[in-house]
């Protein structure tokens, strides 16, 4: 596969009065890069400053669009890039990390109630009417910072932070939930007083949940815990002086990992060992990962540009940068199943945008 062949297409659809049009950008080279200026926006909250959630469906057939402050969740078929549904959601609360349920038939994501009390809580919605199935309170103070269901859709990860009455991180926690048949928290585990959990991840077999930690000695660390016995293994040693974030391949034997020391990593979790490490200058700021299902693709990601990499190789596929330098002002993020098409929203309005990773086939 030659590298130079590949482009980016940077797939553009605004919405106007319940219309829809969609506009393709030329393909370029692998290493040119997409300025924002000419980027049109995918998507925008109907205020304009609204900052949208978004996720995949895990057939990869829609991106999913939930206002953060609205009553909306909207459905985009991407292959038409058309909006193609949309369903409410409970009014006067606050919406985050959503994530679609492996069999497609529910949308769980993070709701805190506006108003006073700012209860948290974790919905669970029917994609098709939006009706409330399930609702799983967080505890007094806890604030939602991730979801991630396991590939049965039996248990699911919840990642938090205790938040003080002046919105200071007092304590993170990583639970572990049991939905069918009732919601039932099996486990939970909070930071000690020198670490800091980060993202939670259950592996596709459902029998392990992986999460970061971040220790002033020994820098980020991944635990591993075993879902059957609820019993941890001794932590690995990832990235120093922080992790970032971690994902898990789909033969659940590989992990990848990502951190402030501006290296993504892929670990041989049988071994615990380290099998590859690419670079990604991030100037010390951090990098974010996702891996494709087929753990074929990786893409990592800055407040300045993202990467494409093969996972096998380690070879750089395309890049494309996001922001001016300096500038940090990106939102949620998402990569689609097959690992060709990146989401990313920008904040403060700025929109949400889609990149596609094209290969245009043997040379000729």
């Amino acid at each position: 596969m030659d590298i130079r062949a590949h482009r980016f297409t940077a797939i553009c659809l605004a919405a106007v009065a319940g219309t829809a049009f969609a506009d393709s950008l030329p393909g370029e080279d692998a290493f040119r890069e997409i300025k924002p200026s000419v980027l049109k926006t995918l998507y925008k909250g109907p205020s304009g400053e609204c900052d949208p959630a978004i996720c995949f469906t895990p057939d990869g057939k829609y991106l999913v669009a939930v206002e953060e402050f609205g009553s909306i969740a909207h459905f985009w078929d991407l292959n038409t890039m058309k909006e193609t549904r949309k369903i409410p959601l409970p009014k006067g609360m606050l919406f985050v990390s959503p994530v679609v349920a492996p069999d497609g038939k529910s949308l769980m994501l993070g709701a805190e109630t506006l108003g006073a009390d700012m209860d948290q809580a974790v919905l669970r919605l029917d994609t098709a009417s939006g009706k409330i199935l399930a609702k799983f309170p967080l505890k007094k103070g806890e604030v939602l910072q991730g979801l991630s269901p396991s590939a049965d859709g039996k248990l699911l990860a919840v990642s938090t932070r205790m938040e003080s009455e002046m919105g200071d991180v007092t304590g993170t926690i990583v639970s572990l939930w049991a939905l069918s048949p009732v919601a039932k928290e099996l486990w939970r585990s909070q930071a000690g007083k020198e670490g800091l959990f980060g993202a939670a991840v259950c592996f596709p077999d459902g029998k392990t949940l992986a999460w970061i930690e971040n220790r002033r000695a020994q820098g980020g660390l991944v635990h591993l815990l075993d879902v059957t016995s609820l019993k941890e293994s001794e932590p690995i040693e990832v990235h120093r002086p922080a992790a970032n974030d971690c994902r898990v391949f789909s033969d659940g034997k590989r992990m990848v990992t990502s951190g402030f020391d501006d290296a993504v990593r892929i670990w041989d979790l049988e071994k615990r060992e380290e099998m590859m490490k690419v670079e990604h200058a991030s100037g010390g700021r951090g990098v974010g990962v996702f891996c494709s299902k087929d753990g074929g693709c990786l893409l990592s990601i800055d407040f300045k540009e993202l990467r494409f990499w093969d996972a096998s190789t380690g070879q750089e596929l395309a890049r494309a940068v996001l922001e001016p330098a300096g500038a940090s002002r990106l939102g949620g993020a998402a990569l689609s199943p097959d690992g060709k098409i990146f989401a990313l929203n920008r904040r403060e309005g700025g929109g949400t945008f889609l990149y596609r990773l094209e290969d245009p086939g043997p040379k000729k």
